[in-house]
């Protein structure tokens, strides 16, 4: 999709890298054992980023990749032992691996469990995006058949729940006005799919009992929420973008959203202890 245009709230909420020649920090991600996380940055200096590894207390850090090519995305395999990611060639971008000290990087090819994660299964639940005639719409498909779940015309990030129950998405009736979509939960059990709130980027808790998802603040500012799925409240957990949850579902890592360099936090689930990871690279 090409935007002619793009907001700094709006960039944030897709994704769009807006350098202009400022630090950048993308996508924080954890290991599966929860004791780093990878990123993107170009924080050395380059006009592109590159992929570093930092760990959970902040007190080391390693880049893992140098050259003149955009390397973005980056991602743990499953087992940890590796790290996913692409690389922004003349020819086009190219899915990559490395290892953990940035070698041996080599052509990525997903293994079955990447590729379930990919398609999205739980079980006989198979949930995808497909277009539509006048959008895009998420389906379902399992042993009661494949149907269109969510109204509006436009529907995207769906998301399953660990015991494969729930389904998450967003929604809206603009594909283009990302700030008007609504947070969707569709029950397989009932076949009911409900709003539970404005936002975008939805994601699971470890033991799914909560979602998180970003919805916009006062400002101009993007807030990062947790909604629990029993009691359905919702709590503010930090402004900020990208969330992700630890592998043991008691913190948060993010990145502010502020314009001018929107740096990694980690937080804990209710709030409390928030603390920069990368305010201190230059």
């Amino acid at each position: 999709m090409a935007y002619a245009f793009v907001t700094p709230i709006v960039a944030m909420i897709l994704g769009v890298q807006m350098h202009g020649g400022m630090v950048m920090f993308h996508y924080p991600r954890w290991s599966p054992d929860g004791r780093w996380l990878v990123l993107t940055t170009n924080v050395d200096g380059g006009a592109d980023e590159e992929v570093w590894i930092v760990s959970k207390d902040g007190a080391t850090r390693r880049r893992l990749t140098s050259n003149d090519a955009g390397d973005t995305a980056a991602d743990w395999a499953p087992d940890g032992r590796s790290i996913i990611f692409e690389r922004q060639t003349p020819a086009g971008v190219k899915s990559l691996v490395m290892d953990l000290d940035g070698a041996n990087v080599r052509d990525y090819v997903p293994d079955s469990q990447r590729l379930k994660q990919l398609r999205l299964m739980a079980g006989d639940l198979v949930v995808e995006e497909r277009a539509t005639s006048d959008g895009q719409a998420v389906y379902v498909r399992d042993s009661n058949g494949n149907r269109r779940i969510g109204n509006a015309r436009w529907s995207e990030q769906p998301a399953i729940s660990p015991d494969g129950r729930y389904v998450v998405f967003e929604e809206r009736e603009d594909p283009h006005d990302i700030l008007a979509s609504n947070i969707v939960l569709w029950d397989s059990k009932t076949n009911v799919s409900k709003i539970v709130s404005r936002g975008t980027d939805p994601s699971w808790s470890p033991d799914g009992n909560m979602l998180m998802f970003k919805v916009p603040g006062a400002k101009d500012e993007l807030q990062i929420v947790t909604f629990d799925v029993s009691t359905r409240g919702t709590r503010v957990v930090s402004a900020g973008v990208h969330p992700q949850f630890s592998p043991d579902g008691t913190e948060v890592v993010f990145m502010t959203n502020d314009p001018n360099r929107p740096d990694v936090y980690i937080v804990r689930v209710d709030g409390s202890a928030k603390r920069c990871l990368t305010c201190g690279w230059q």
